[in-house]
């Protein structure tokens, strides 16, 4: 039971992550350094998003491989995914641990799908923000709204790299007790659902 209740908390802390990170990004640092005229234009903060999730689900494709994914090796003690909580942030969790070099090598077609995410994520949606931000700003204010793209996109990108991989070590750490949490959440559904 103790191991369940050490799982949990480990899983508590790294959830409360990103929901504090995204009060600090938006409320604090984007409100703080962009102008009011960049959040009047959602275009903007959508495409800054959507790069960021593609470079994060692409920096997932060319540094893991599929048996980082593969249910019948998550759950044995030699997991990838046998990690201390500080390492789970350090490395896997971590945006900045991931090689990016690998993400050129798919701007040369050999898959269609990795090839075309590439391409909007490193050519396409950047040029395409930078022409936005050039067209809405003459002044120096573009800059902000460069930097308000940029950080969206980075920080859409941590959001995908940390989500994807707070699933797999999660399940990791919950192990067979991932199955208790899942039915006593479903029961707890259902009773709310006959309440009303």
């Amino acid at each position: 039971m103790s191991d369940l209740l050490w799982g949990l908390v480990q899983v508590a802390v790294v959830l409360a992550i990103p929901y504090l990170g995204s009060h600090l990004v938006s409320e604090q640092l984007l409100h703080r350094l962009v102008t009011e005229e960049f959040k009047a234009i959602p275009i903007l903060d959508t495409l800054a998003r959507v790069e960021g999730w593609l470079l994060g689900g692409l920096l997932l494709y060319t540094n893991l491989d599929a048996s980082y994914f593969d249910l019948e090796h998550l759950f044995v003690s030699g997991s990838r995914w046998g990690l201390t909580i500080g390492e789970f942030l350090g490395q896997r969790a971590n945006l900045f641990a991931y090689d990016p070099s690998p993400l050129f090598e798919l701007l040369w077609p050999k898959l269609f799908l990795p090839w075309l995410a590439s391409v909007l994520a490193i050519i396409l949606l950047p040029a395409l923000l930078i022409l936005l931000c050039r067209y809405f700003w003459r002044s120096r204010q573009i800059w902000r709204a460069l930097l308000g793209c940029t950080i969206t996109a980075l920080w859409s990108a941590w959001m995908a790299v940390y989500l994807v991989c707070l699933v797999c070590w999660g399940l990791y750490v919950l192990n067979y007790w991932v199955f208790a949490v899942l039915t006593f959440y479903l029961q707890f559904r259902k009773g709310q659902g006959h309440g009303h």
